[in-house]
């Protein structure tokens, strides 16, 4: 019962970091699977005068690209360090960016573009809406992960988690095992360390007076 209590809580930490990952995964992989739909589907729009105006199919693909890189940097990237933490600032960044500019896009549209897009180009339509979403969504989970989340929690959700090498329960990270003489959680048995010390001073002592050579200087 003990060994199973005990596996619990790793269990549990685990599929707290695991699930985040796989959601940001699946969310994005439609994301772009709907994006590349949408835009094939309505690609013709950029010889029209709604297109070519409101610029709708560029905000549409440029958002694609740019969940591919997101996804691709969030798999590939190393965890840790200042690089990650840049990572996210440019996120965050070019998520307020395109949430910016598709909600401008939106109001800045004439009666007769949304009707056409509402009408004839549905995939287009819909996906600017969706691209809005995302960007604001996943823009403010970035800036409350980087401001509090992140330390609040100890952890980063912003890279996929990586496995820890298998150690001891009793591993220090700085000294090694706990058992060690280095590790600061051990306390040697005061019998045993002026053994060690003695053995040392005797060491020392026979180096430094070598009964061995005609040379060595004689003992006091």
């Amino acid at each position: 019962m003990a060994t199973q209590s005990n596996h619990k809580p790793d269990r549990l930490t685990a599929c707290f970091q695991y699930l985040p990952a796989l959601f940001f995964i699946f969310w994005n992989l439609s994301f772009i699977l709907f994006g590349f739909w949408a835009v094939g589907r309505d690609w013709s729009i950029k010889d029209k005068t709604c297109g070519q105006t409101s610029h709708v199919l560029k905000y549409c693909l440029l958002n694609v690209i740019f969940a591919v890189m997101n996804c691709f940097s969030y798999l590939l990237f190393p965890g840790g360090g200042e690089g990650a933490r840049a990572r996210a600032v440019v996120l965050i960044a070019f998520h307020f960016a395109f949430t910016v500019w598709g909600v401008l896009m939106r109001l800045d549209l004439q009666e007769a573009c949304t009707l056409e897009l509402s009408n004839h180009f549905q995939g287009i339509d819909i996906f600017q809406f969706v691209c809005c979403a995302h960007n604001g969504l996943f823009g403010v989970l970035c800036a409350v992960h980087e401001c509090y989340l992140g330390n609040g929690i100890n952890n980063d959700f912003t890279l996929v988690p990586e496995k820890a090498p298998n150690r001891p329960s009793n591993f220090s990270p700085i000294h090694g095992h706990g058992g060690g003489l280095g590790s600061p959680t051990h306390t040697p048995n005061p019998s045993v360390a002026a053994d060690l010390k003695d053995d040392m001073l005797k060491a020392s002592y026979s180096e430094q007076y070598d009964t061995s050579s005609p040379y060595s200087p004689e003992k006091p």
